[in-house]
This record gives structure tokens, sequence and C-alpha cells, in this order.
């Protein structure tokens, strides 16, 4: 199945890894790298085994989370579209997706 990467779910990702390289923590960094790719992989392959997340919003219909292995506060957001999932964001449990 395709997959669409958002730009805001890019940005996610590459802000938490400057955060941690910055911290003096570039093997942290790799490794939470590498687990939001698994997540990614997995969503793709497997859309409608995540965690369905219902949202006011319209344009959300559809939407599921999966966290991301051994960072347990932090989740994929997706669409699951029949061509295609689509990666909107990746935010840590705190921060709601409707408003980011």
């Amino acid at each position: 199945m395709k997959t669409e990467v958002r730009a805001t779910a890019i940005d996610d990702i590459l802000r938490r890894v400057a955060r941690h390289a910055a911290q003096g923590l570039p093997a942290y960094a790799h490794r939470f790298a590498t687990a939001v790719t698994t997540a990614i992989e997995t969503a793709s392959e497997s859309p409608a085994s995540g965690i369905a997340h219902p949202v006011a919003h319209p344009a959300l219909t559809d939407l599921y989370t999966r966290p991301v292995k051994g960072f347990s506060d932090i989740a994929i957001y997706y669409l699951a579209q029949p061509d295609r999932t689509i990666i909107l964001r990746v935010l840590h449990g705190k921060q709601d997706i409707e408003s980011n």
C-alpha cells in the first residue's frame, strides 16, 4: 500500500530527533528514528490494526493511532484510506491531534 508522510509528521520527527541529539543522546535519537520508521511501515502494511481514534473533525474520519515501540508516550496518527495510508503527525500522548 502507498504511504504518504505529511510535512507535519516529518517536522515532528525531525524536531524530536534534533532535541535528543542536542541533549547529547545521539544513540537515543537514532533509536527513536528507527522506531518511528518501523511504526510507519507497520501502519502502512496493516492500517486497520491501529487504534481507532474518533475525533469531531470530519476530515479526520478513519483516524488511527499506533504507538511507537520503545517510546510509550509517542504515537503516530494516520488516516487509513483504501488506496493509501497518510501519516499526519507523530505526537506525545499529552498533545492533542485536533489542536495541532
